[in-house]
């Protein structure tokens, strides 16, 4: 795509445009901290005061690692999935690429997006799911499974009477239901979903389309964003997460509108095996000395522009044995 000479001429250093997502990272991760101690924010169940809480009972070993684990890492993912979603933003990197070209984005995103993904979400949330078992390990506490109670005026988080201002005291590690609903369903999407979405560890040979496996992806992702801003005891949550997530959200409804434009229209299909063919697409014509608005993502990001001729697709070198040796036929002429 061509960029006008002010876009061409603006440069962005790319270590500079890390510095600052990676400042906004730690500035939340503060703010999240401070709140410990400073603010009333935390997650604890039915909204309890944590530093009154604190004051009234002696922590044990097994209490006072958990508590620390469980805080510490429920920290780190705030952050963490906020530079998550901003990394598989739309429309506002490529808004962003038209004017500074040379950061190339796209791979830039891509390195921050599996590294948070791998480091500052998966493993704080396993390390989270499984301080649970440090006390119960240490023999320091017991684990309670206390019945189910449901209260439905809030149907995102209808467990909310469950019977104990805190998941650990100094003698038990209490659960709902719903906790272990949670437990199961976010170990499924950390072992079997993400590693299938990703053909990674034993799902390797795995045979599924690209599509089958963004699913995967998308679901996992999105049930994990979830489960942490739906409930209610988790405010530091919806304060940090439910603004990114609305500007995600309203992102890719924009792109919509933005990007998916059927311009092209099918010319002619010509078979060239049992599984491949070769499709002839007309694209309107640009006006003569007018830019052409592209019809998708701008290639700076590495996806598709638009062209003014008709191309074959072709899914093999032309030498290949495995296409049927048949006259290649000629391209339509244009109308």
């Amino acid at each position: 795509m061509a960029h006008s000479s002010t876009a061409t001429s603006l440069r962005l250093p790319g270590n500079l445009y890390l510095a600052v997502g990676w400042a906004v990272f730690w500035v939340t991760l503060l703010l999240c901290v401070l709140d410990r101690w400073y603010g009333r924010n935390g997650d604890t169940a039915a909204g309890a005061d944590r530093a009154g809480q604190d004051a009234k009972h002696q922590s044990n070993m097994g209490e006072w690692v958990t508590t620390i684990v469980w805080a510490l890492t429920a920290r780190v993912m705030i952050p963490g999935q906020n530079m998550l979603f901003y990394s598989v933003m739309w429309v506002f990197p490529n808004e962003l690429a038209r004017f500074f070209p040379t950061l190339d984005l796209r791979k830039r995103h891509i390195r921050v997006h599996r590294f948070v993904a791998q480091y500052l979400l998966l493993l704080p949330l396993f390390v989270h799911l499984a301080a649970a078992a440090i006390p119960v390990i240490m023999r320091s506490h017991k684990l309670v499974l206390h019945p189910l109670k449901l209260n439905w005026s809030k149907p995102w988080d209808p467990v909310v009477a469950v019977g104990f201002k805190s998941w650990i005291t100094a003698t038990q590690v209490n659960f709902s239901p719903d906790d272990v609903f949670r437990l199961v369903a976010s170990f499924l999407c950390i072992f079997v979903l993400l590693p299938a979405s990703l053909q990674a560890g034993c799902f390797k040979r795995l045979r599924a389309s690209f599509s089958v496996r963004s699913i995967l992806h998308a679901s996992a992702a999105l049930w994990i964003t979830f489960d942490m801003v739906r409930k209610t005891t988790h405010r530091l949550s919806h304060l940090f997460n439910l603004p990114m997530l609305t500007l995600w959200a309203i992102d890719r409804f924009a792109s919509v509108f933005l990007y998916l434009r059927r311009d092209a229209s099918s010319v002619s299909v010509v078979p060239l095996d049992d599984s491949h063919c070769a499709v002839y697409l007309k694209f309107p014509t640009p006006v003569v000395g007018t830019a052409a608005k592209p019809a998708s993502n701008p290639p700076s990001l590495g996806l598709a522009s638009t062209c003014s001729t008709p191309t074959p697709y072709r899914p093999f070198p032309s030498s290949d044995t495995r296409i049927p040796s048949a006259p290649t036929p000629s391209p339509p002429s244009a109308p």
